[in-house]
């Protein structure tokens, strides 16, 4: 009987043992993980976002588009308020003068 007892402390022993060793692994594991994981989180920290500089170029291109906008806008306005253009002479070839 005291054999048997031994024998299952060992045993215990040794299972409980190959559990630490196993769970150390794993931590070590989990360690060099998260290692790397900062290291991507980091790198991907220092890519410099593609939002950042499309928003100004876009602000700035709808202050253009609108003041392009305005500007033809005034221009018809003014050649509504001129009237009918008058034609242009033409040579007595046909052809039209150069200016």
């Amino acid at each position: 009987m005291t054999a048997s007892i031994v024998v299952t402390i060992a045993v215990v022993a040794i299972t409980v043992l190959v559990l630490a060793l196993s769970l150390l692994k794993i931590a070590l594991m989990l360690r060099r993980t998260l290692h790397s994981l900062r290291a991507v989180n980091k790198s991907l920290k220092a890519i410099p976002s593609k939002a950042d500089p499309v928003a100004p170029i876009l602000e700035s291109l709808n202050t253009d588009l609108g003041d392009a906008r305005g500007l033809l806008e005034d221009l018809l306005r003014r050649k509504q308020q001129a009237g009918p253009r008058q034609p242009k002479p033409q040579d007595p070839g046909g052809s039209l003068r150069a200016d």
